[in-house]
């Protein structure tokens, strides 16, 4: 059966989401829990301080971002793999930092050392997968924009895969054509050698 492209692209995403989606949100949770624990690291040291100031001298949002620039090789700077920010929103207002220079935008945080650890596991986790699911993602952009008939597709991908294909049409069963009989050769008509013989006689 041949498929659309419209079809083909729905294929891939969930095959993508399916293999990947579970990660990619367990690595969100954790990106949250490093940047609310490094709001807390951040804020303690100054909580005695804050503590003595009115309420109203005391920035709250819902939002904290904290930087996060992580490169496997500490001694190659200038290769940073994952460059992002990662935000710990809570329900109500909070003590959180601001910019100085733009009146409605939190200020960006950077990594606290004690998060080194924790951070490093899960950035270096975070580029395996990336890098298996670009591995993934190319194969199935190749054998989509050569094939797109489900027999062909399930003769390429392996067998795990088959499952995001639809299932194939029942078969319709065609009438074989009868082959049309061939028309035996006229039969000699018994009077023709009757009527050579006369003429031969007659000297015809």
């Amino acid at each position: 059966m041949r498929l659309g492209s419209w079809d083909l692209i729905k294929i891939k995403k969930k095959i993508l989401e399916d293999m990947y989606g579970a990660a990619e949100a367990d690595f969100e949770e954790r990106k949250t829990e490093i940047a609310k624990q490094n709001r807390e690291y951040y804020l303690a040291p100054l909580m005695p301080i804050l503590d003595q100031l009115p309420e109203d001298m005391i920035t709250r949002d819902y939002l904290y971002k904290l930087i996060i620039k992580y490169s496997p090789d500490p001694k190659n700077t200038f290769i940073t793999k994952i460059e992002q920010t990662w935000v710990y929103k809570s329900d109500t207002l909070q003590i959180n930092p601001h910019s100085p220079t733009q009146q409605y935008e939190q200020a960006e945080s950077k990594l606290d050392s004690r998060l080194y650890g924790i951070t490093k596991t899960l950035c270096n986790e975070m580029l395996e997968l990336l890098e298996e699911k670009k591995k993934l993602t190319e194969y199935l952009n190749e054998t989509i924009n050569k094939y797109s008939g489900t027999l062909q597709l399930r003769k390429v991908w392996p067998e795990y895969l088959h499952k995001y294909l639809p299932a194939e049409p029942p078969k319709v069963s065609r009438k074989k054509k009868v082959p049309k009989s061939i028309k035996a050769d006229p039969a000699i008509p018994d009077f023709i050698p009757t009527r050579l013989t006369t003429n031969l006689l007659e000297g015809k």
